[in-house]
């Protein structure tokens, strides 16, 4: 994300002139602007452009769903749609992953209403858009319906089925489509397989995850990364196996990443292995400083053991680096329109009728 040489450019075309007779350019533009988080200079090019075509709506809702703006995305959606500009693909797909982020699933389910109604092409990317918008918004139920209507799947469209039951703790649904994809002769990518072995953690299927992991370079030829090992310690932390949670990770080639070892942390938070912590303490801060939760789990590991001294030097180094945790939200979707509520917000301007 080359941000100043791409200022450097603008600046050029803008003394030459090039930039407004050229709307390849001024999209380009824009595409660079939100591919470099620069979305306010992004939606001034933007706002200035007098004809918009579709990739120029892209461009921007694309640059505010990837900036984490679900709802801007979503406004400029129906700004786009009032403005008589036609979406595409690209937009569908965009947009569909916006719902998702904030569960937004009326505004989800019209979109797909009004595909259905004006005969858009259900293909794999939209159909996978799709599955993945209702699995994230809670609704497995409209999520597996468009899995199976769906008259062509590729690998991700399994990958997301498959992800879709693991995140609601549903594993022994995420192993039999995984199955199901296995016995159709399609192998599993890397996706596939933390997709899988994250479902197995969730359910606390011990050892249909270990089959998995292992049949990993026997079976499908697919080397196992930080990512499924990650999976597999948070699968074996969680059932109470933290010994052979930090057997693995010692035996591990790779150098482990943090995600590994702030989940055998967390799980020796569940099951009070306060000696284990102990001995992961210096790893994991010195993996992720600024971690936080990291920082939060070590302090409560240690004040279920009311070992009030070990509680204090936590929470002076997170006091002496500056470390908050970012507060809890919530989203609520009442007529197609999300409301965001942070903890302790008042700042709704529907608050006074809100029952405390």
């Amino acid at each position: 994300m080359a941000l100043k040489p791409g200022k450097a450019l603008h600046c050029y075309f803008v003394r030459n002139n090039a930039e407004f007779c050229n709307k390849f350019l001024r999209n380009a533009l824009l595409q660079m602007y939100s591919s470099c988080n620069s979305i306010a200079y992004a939606r001034r090019l933007f706002d200035e452009e007098k004809l918009k075509d579709t990739v120029s709506w892209n461009s921007m809702i694309s640059g505010y769903e990837q900036s984490g703006d679900a709802f801007e995305s979503l406004r400029l959606f129906c700004k786009m749609f009032t403005e008589g500009a036609g979406p595409d693909e690209v937009t569908i797909v965009t947009v569909l992953g916006a719902c998702g982020r904030i569960t937004a699933l009326q505004f989800g389910t019209s979109i797909h209403s009004c595909l259905l109604k004006k005969g858009f092409s259900m293909n794999t990317i939209v159909g996978t858009s799709l599955i993945d918008m209702y699995s994230k918004c809670g609704s497995l139920t409209c999520s597996r319906r468009v899995f199976d209507e769906m008259p062509e799947k590729n690998l991700v469209s399994w990958s997301a089925m498959v992800a879709g039951y693991g995140v609601h703790g549903k594993g022994r649904e995420a192993i039999a489509i995984f199955h199901e994809m296995i016995a159709k002769n399609i192998l599993p990518d890397e996706g596939v397989l933390t997709s899988v072995l994250s479902a197995c953690s969730h359910a606390g299927l011990i050892n249909e995850g270990r089959q998995i992991f292992h049949r990993m370079t026997t079976e499908y030829n697919v080397k196992p990364t930080s990512a499924h090992h990650s999976c597999l310690v948070d699968l074996l932390g969680r059932a109470g196996h933290l010994d052979e949670a930090y057997e693995l990770i010692k035996s591990t080639k790779a150098i482990p990443t943090s995600d590994i070892w702030a989940a055998l942390l967390s799980a020796c938070r569940l099951h009070q292995n306060v000696n284990l912590a102990e001995i992961l303490e210096q790893k994991v801060l010195e993996m992720n400083p600024k971690g936080v939760g990291s920082y939060i789990c070590l302090s409560n590991i240690y004040a279920a053991e009311k070992r009030w001294d070990d509680v204090e030097r936590v929470r002076a180094m997170v006091r002496r680096k500056g470390l908050k945790k970012p507060p809890g939200c919530s989203f609520v979707e009442v007529d197609k329109m999300v409301h965001r509520f942070l903890v302790g917000d008042r700042s709704h301007q529907q608050t006074s009728n809100m029952p405390s």
